[in-house]
């Protein structure tokens, strides 16, 4: 399946999940909105035609969405004001905290950590952890960290939450029976939908669409995709976003745009970075392989070819690239302030669906206009 082009007919097979109703998409996208900018208690957020304009989703769909957050005292209506914010998604209220100080104990949370030796992704996992803990949650939690291996029984669960950070597909299908006997459990990193579980991801699909237009915009004849594993879970998600832009610009993808890299030494698998200047890179050896073939051609980064990651590498400076590289990554915060309602406000409604986090664009130098070169 290496060099996979549109115009081949050939899609990945990966499964792309079923679709959520859209008053549950617009019901996050609701709280990302309202967390991102800042808009505190009591104060106005707007009315639900600016909503409906500003998410561009129908009138219906946006008062389905504000209905429901309604009676989850999130949000109110006045009239001829709008709609109030009555409760920040992620924070407590004085409610809240009254609420937890009538508790006599706190709710268990069991984090399993995940199996990543980059220590850039383990500091990730840490600032959660640290997140989780804090005093300033309301109500407090009761975290207990167990190791991608441990093998967690029903009886030693009983009442507690379990949130596993980016788990393999082994754990996730453990997950999923813990689930179905009634377990509570929330998964930061898996984008395949699993019934009884919520997963939150960063939205690769919007990312990557905003990336391959922004790469286009700055000028590129072509922008690649490179998937560096055959079994990697996420990888449909960047593969819709990428031909969303195509799609949006009605441009036409190189026959050898979208690279699926099933062998290191499978010269079918290798990118072509003089035809392509611009590679969207799911991991990191992605990145490390556009540097060597880059090197070797005499090709320099950012002035030749640009390089971004999907895979967010933190500051870690990648071998054969030799500068910082540009990333999309995940807002731990808006993760925690996500799983902490997910827990406050636990929803049945809401088992199997997904849950996105606001991504964020980190600029380290590694993407630039195309150079004039012949």
């Amino acid at each position: 399946m290496a060099n996979l082009s549109v115009s081949s007919g050939l899609m990945p097979a990966y499964p792309l999940g079923r679709s959520k109703p859209l008053h549950l998409v617009a019901r996050e996208k609701i709280f990302h909105d309202i967390m991102e900018r800042g808009i505190g208690r009591g104060e106005r957020y707007c009315t639900e035609n600016e909503l409906a304009q500003r998410l561009k989703m129908s009138r219906n769909t946006i008062r389905r969405a504000v209905d429901g957050l309604q009676q989850e005292g999130y949000l109110s209506r006045r009239r001829r004001i709008g709609v109030i914010v009555d409760k920040q998604p992620g924070v407590a209220s004085q409610e809240d905290i009254q609420k937890s100080e009538a508790i006599v104990g706190r709710q268990r949370v069991i984090v399993i950590l995940p199996v990543w030796d980059d220590s850039v992704e383990g500091r990730f996992s840490g600032q959660v952890l640290r997140a989780l803990s804090s005093p300033e949650l309301q109500p407090r939690l009761a975290v207990e960290i167990r190791h991608h291996n441990d093998h967690l029984t029903l009886d030693e669960v009983g009442d507690a939450v379990i949130v596993a950070l980016d788990p393999r597909e082994r754990q996730v299908f453990e997950l999923q029976d813990l689930a179905a006997r009634g377990v509570r459990v929330i998964v930061e990193g898996v984008e395949r939908q699993f019934a009884g579980l919520i997963n939150i991801d960063v939205d690769r699909r919007s990312a990557t669409r905003e990336t391959v237009l922004k790469l286009y915009a700055m000028g590129h004849r072509h922008v690649g995709l490179i998937n560096h594993d055959p079994c990697h879970f996420g990888f449909s998600t960047p593969y819709l976003g990428y031909l969303d832009a195509h799609r949006e610009l009605n441009k036409p993808i190189h026959p050898g745009g979208i690279v699926q890299v099933m062998n290191n030494l499978d010269p079918s698998g290798t990118p072509d970075v003089k035809q392509i200047s611009a590679w969207i890179c799911t991991y990191l050896r992605s990145v490390e392989l556009v540097g060597e073939l880059c090197r070797k051609a005499g090709l320099e980064i950012p002035r030749d070819v640009s390089v971004v990651s999907l895979d967010d590498p933190g500051d870690r400076i990648v071998a054969g690239v030799e500068k910082r590289v540009t990333a999309y990554g995940s807002d731990f915060a808006v993760d925690v302030a996500m799983i902490h309602s997910l827990i406050r406000d636990w929803r049945e409604d809401l088992r199997g669906t997904v849950t996105w986090t606001r991504s964020f664009w980190a600029d380290r130098g590694t993407i630039g206009p195309p150079s004039q070169r012949g």
